[in-house]
């Protein structure tokens, strides 16, 4: 576990859950910032700060970021983007984007790896599991997936065809295959949408925890039927051992 030691937003210092190796760093934290802040609106990026990191510098890795108030505009649902994010120091740096600041208070997914930049070397596919979900609802079906498990973090990648919950259910519940039952996070569901839409895309907060997966569904069925919806997580297994 990393705390912060310093953050220019105002909060709470942040613990997150860490792997660290010399070309590898993994992290997993949710925050919220109110966007009406002094410190926010003072911000030209997010930074984490940290007595110290494994890792000096990084290449470019990815936080998601949603809006926790629909507003009129946003009535199909809570919306979000995703956001360029890099280890420079001991520092964690996190873009910031203004767009949804009418819209606060915003929260942020960290379920992020982040790698030394200009490696070099042959790719080896290795430690993947069978993977899948069970326990979903009848017209819940999956595309595409795939489960990495390592000692100390999995990697794991859900496309779906349909994301359609029970008759009369706000949730959607299953149970992934092959998850590892030391991994409890909260990650982001990305869902489908046929249009571009410049106010960013519906976004859902889940929990993975025990192996079972969790999470409130946007009011309109429309997105449950589009194919595309995913969540796509690196996640720090509970007994993970950084290599120091």
């Amino acid at each position: 576990m990393l705390t912060s030691i310093y953050n220019n937003l105002g909060i709470e210092q942040v613990s997150f859950q860490a792997y660290e190796s010399d070309d590898l760093t993994v992290l997993n934290a949710k925050f919220d910032v109110d966007p009406t802040s002094a410190a926010w609106q003072a911000a030209d990026e997010i930074v984490f700060e940290f007595s110290s990191l494994v890792m000096n510098k990084s290449a470019v890795s990815q936080v998601y970021m949603k809006n926790c108030d629909p507003g009129e505009q946003y009535i199909k649902g809570f919306r979000g983007t995703v956001l360029k994010s890099w280890i420079k120091g001991n520092k964690l740096h996190i873009e910031k984007v203004s767009y949804f600041d009418a819209h606060g208070p915003l929260t942020f997914y960290v379920c992020s790896a982040y790698t030394t930049s200009a490696q070099r070397g042959q790719l080896v596919k290795d430690q993947y599991v069978t993977t899948g979900i069970t326990n979903q609802p009848t017209k819940c079906t999956l595309d595409k997936k795939c489960l990495r498990v390592t000692d100390d973090y999995v990697f794991g990648l859900y496309v779906f065809k349909k994301f359609y919950p029970n008759t009369d259910e706000t949730t959607q519940q299953f149970d992934i295959t092959g998850m590892p039952t030391d991994v409890d996070v909260y990650i982001p569901v990305v869902y489908a949408d046929p249009y571009v839409d410049a106010r960013g895309a519906v976004i859902s907060e889940a929990h993975i925890q025990n192996g079972h997966f969790s999470t409130n569904l946007p009011e309109t069925s429309t997105f449950y039927a589009n194919s595309g919806t995913f969540f796509m997580f690196f996640a720090v297994r509970n007994n993970a051992t950084s290599d120091e």
